[in-house]
């Protein structure tokens, strides 16, 4: 697909094409016509001077050239060697003034054609590849004779001149199409540098710096009008993002506390051994719903920090493995309901430096998917190693490949198709993102062997 800037380039470079092949052909056209309007009239002024000073005695003849070459200060050898004069009656050729053309072959040219005696005439004869052209002029002497006055003229030097100016503008309308196609391209760039300014301007901005804005320029034009329209909208959007993250804070802040409470009452009626099946069943059914409650709206809180880059790590040293055993054995009692077993692999102990309560909360979210997900009777595979001076941990386990086709599974609230049917916000992954994104490690994954890959800075 090409760039605006490239059409408008080609537009003017066509436009421009077009201009010139016209110049050129309106360049070529006017100088054929007034070349050629030249020789006619040259000719022309020969014939009249003869047709006004001849007689039809033949001695006269050399001298009417004479003087004819004298007033009109011919050289003769120029004048020969381009043109020529033919004096001619109704019957034959009684002179000519040179041997330009031979005109046995064109008597009949002369005298037969009978246009030729009834009024003056321009015409072309061609002669051993070359063309001529001629003048045809009936005298009438009021005698028995009329005299026809033939003046011929070589257009050789015509057609070289012509061959010549095409030689010219085969070289200059190339030279100038290249020269336009220059001047367009550096008109198109400087055009839409405001816009690639404000497109780079634009890429930069998320929801995460909304107060950023694109440049705008002094030029009271569209490009500037543009840019102010964009910056407005940018002000809107900006505007209900922070309403919104402000909604999400504080309902996820004021919703913490009553589910907090909700959940203690729970535990604290649960813990009664005097309760009937049905009513303990029934606590511990709500103390779920309730925990499940709990953890949406610490996610929430944690994604609006996040967003307002108010998400506080509180770093430390401890080791992954230890935490990786704990969060597994948390899992283990769940996972052998479904009869899903654990392989860790670990080579060493790894140390590493971040917020261990988010490093739990990423490492649970992603054992807690692989156990939701995974197939009955499967592995669920732990590897920990070192990579380039980075901590490598994979996850993988049997289930319902994602399909990569679908929208990025680190969307906020994206679940697949096949997996609505397990119990979830769609928050997991997205607070796994989000916590590796503050901490500035890395997470990837696999589509096609289902594993998700955390590299960690040691």
């Amino acid at each position: 697909m090409l760039k605006i800037s490239t059409k408008i380039s080609l537009l003017y470079l066509a436009t421009t094409a077009a201009i010139i092949i016209l110049m050129a052909i309106s360049m070529y056209n006017v100088y054929y016509s007034q070349r050629l309007q030249s020789i006619d009239t040259e000719l022309q002024d020969y014939a009249n001077f003869l047709s006004s000073n001849i007689e039809l005695e033949n001695s006269n003849i050399s001298f009417v050239f004479q003087a004819m070459s004298d007033k009109k200060g011919l050289n003769k050898e120029e004048f020969n060697n381009n043109f020529m004069f033919v004096l001619t009656d109704n019957d034959s050729i009684i002179y000519e003034s040179n041997d330009l053309i031979k005109l046995d072959s064109l008597i009949k040219l002369f005298i037969d054609d009978e246009l030729f005696y009834k009024k003056h005439k321009f015409d072309y004869i061609e002669y051993e590849e070359n063309t001529y052209r001629i003048f045809k002029k009936y005298v009438d002497l009021k005698k028995d004779n009329d005299l026809q006055i033939v003046m011929i003229a070589s257009l050789k030097r015509f057609d070289e001149s012509l061959l010549l100016l095409k030689y010219i503008l085969f070289i200059i309308c190339p030279g100038f199409l290249l020269i336009a196609a220059i001047i367009a391209s550096i008109i198109a760039k400087k055009s839409f540098a405001p816009v690639l300014q404000i497109t780079k301007a634009a890429e930069l901005i998320s929801a995460q710096n909304l107060d950023k804005r694109v440049p705008v320029g002094n030029a009271n034009d569209e490009i500037t009008y543009l840019a102010h329209t964009f910056n407005e909208m940018i002000d809107r959007l900006d505007k209900n993002f922070k309403s919104q993250k402000q909604f999400i804070t504080d309902a996820s802040h004021d919703f913490r506390t009553p589910l907090t409470v909700m959940r203690l009452e729970f535990e604290l009626l649960l813990s009664e051994s005097n309760l009937d099946d049905k009513f303990r069943e029934f606590l511990e059914k709500n103390l779920m719903e309730l925990k499940s409650l709990s953890n949406l709206a610490d996610n929430l809180l944690i994604l609006a920090r996040a967003d307002s880059n108010q998400l506080i790590l509180d770093k430390e040293y401890f080791r992954i493995d230890e935490l990786i055993f704990y969060v597994v054995s948390y899992y283990k009692n769940l996972a052998a309901q479904k009869g899903v077993t654990f392989l860790i692999e670990l080579n060493e102990d790894y140390e590493i430096y971040a917020d261990k309560e988010m490093m739990k909360r990423v490492v649970n979210n992603l054992i807690d998917n692989a156990v939701k997900y995974s197939i009955n009777d499967s592995q669920i595979e732990i590897i920990l190693t070192n990579i380039n001076n980075k901590i490598c941990l994979e996850i993988s386990n049997f289930c319902l490949k994602f399909d990569n086709s679908e929208i990025n599974i680190f969307d906020r609230f994206y679940r697949q198709q096949n997996s609505r049917t397990v119990d979830g916000f769609g928050l997991g992954l997205p607070i796994v993102k989000t916590i590796l994104d503050t901490h500035n490690f890395e997470i990837d994954y696999d589509f096609k062997i289902n594993i998700f890959k955390i590299l960690i800075k040691i």
